[in-house]
């Protein structure tokens, strides 16, 4: 398993302007130019969550059939850490039991790992799409550059 960073596709490369002509891979499958559709697997709350995401990525021009598994794995984990979230607000975030003593110690609730776990993996998705703070800085789009959509400061840049 290679370390590091992971590599960008040559669209991500292109929005990002750090796209090179010689580090192309010639044999690589072109993504398919179709609109991204919701799997079927997704239940009615993950779909809802995926068009919010399709919407985002067609705005920098990544909204490819080809990424729909993607895209909903990562609608998936939204769902995931609201349930968590949802577990936690009701039983709290830390639980009572004994030791093998007897002793009350506190434990840390199992649905803090698991939510904890599924935002590692939504932020790291997100990333792979261009869609995290860092990298969508990096892009350019037409939404970017409209009036309503400007940052207030920079006029100050």
């Amino acid at each position: 398993m290679s370390k590091g960073r992971p590599k960008l596709s040559d669209e991500t490369k292109i929005i990002h302007h750090t796209f090179r002509k010689d580090r192309v891979n010639k044999e690589a499958p072109i993504p398919n130019s179709d609109s991204l559709r919701a799997p079927n697997w997704l239940s009615k709350e993950d779909r809802k969550y995926f068009r919010i995401l399709k919407l985002e990525l067609n705005d920098i021009g990544l909204g490819s059939k080809s990424y729909s598994e993607m895209l909903a794995l990562a609608a998936s984990r939204v769902i995931e850490i609201k349930k968590c979230n949802k577990t936690l607000e009701e039983q709290g975030e830390f639980y009572e039991t004994t030791n093998t003593r007897g002793s009350l110690i506190y434990k840390a609730h199992p649905a803090l790992a698991q939510r904890n776990e599924a935002k590692r993996h939504y932020q790291s998705l997100l990333a792979q799409f261009g869609l995290s703070p860092v990298d969508i800085g990096k892009t350019k789009t037409d939404r970017m550059k409209s009036k309503d959509n400007q940052q207030p400061f920079r006029q100050f840049n």
